[in-house]
Order: C-alpha cells, then structure tokens, then sequence
C-alpha cells in the first residue's frame, strides 16, 4: 500500500490545487482532506496520484550548507543581501532542473 511521505503530501497539495475540477481531481483532495487512503484504490486516484507525483525532482537542503550559504560574504546583511544569497542559493541546487517539478527538502 502506497502511503506518501510528509514531503510528497506537501507535494500533492501543491499540485492539486493548480488542477481543475476533474473526477481524479475530486479523489486527490478527498484523499488530502480526509488524510486516509480511500477504502478501495481504484484505478482513477492511482493514475491521478501517479500523475501529480511523475516526474518530480527532490533537492535535499542540508542545514549546515544553507546556513554556510547565508553567511558566506559575512554577517550581519540587509533583508535585500540575505534574500539574494538564499535565492542564489537555490539557483546552485536547482541549475537544469525544471522548477515545476522541484521540490525542496530541508534536512
């Protein structure tokens, strides 16, 4: 049985929300909702799941590095400098990778 980690139902809420009012769609936000799987797994919510998770791309942040990152150049900085090193930050991580299908682990 399939039961999807914290960090891929973060996904699917992302996902789901950005999806239209379809009959899979209706079974992916029951299941989101109701945090169960439903009683039987027909084939409509795995395509549907198998959909919203296919092709996703997982990009591990470890503290310590996003911390070096943060502080490289010194300390203390301006809201505008922090923001720039973060996003640098993650450009790094995520060059090539299609940003739609990115999702980002703190660990």
């Amino acid at each position: 049985m399939f039961l999807p980690t914290r960090n891929e139902r973060y996904a699917l809420v992302v996902m789901v929300i950005n999806y239209t009012d379809t009959e899979p769609d209706k079974l992916l936000n029951a299941f989101l909702k109701e945090r169960k799987l439903p009683d039987e797994l027909g084939q409509d919510f795995i395509h549907a799941l198998q959909e919203v998770l296919s092709g996703l791309v997982k990009v591990a942040v470890k503290t310590e590095n996003l911390r070096a990152a943060l502080l490289k150049g010194g300390s203390p900085v301006t809201p505008a400098k922090m923001k720039k090193r973060f996003e640098e930050y993650l450009d790094e991580l995520t060059k090539g990778k299609e940003p739609g299908k990115v999702r980002i682990v703190l660990e």
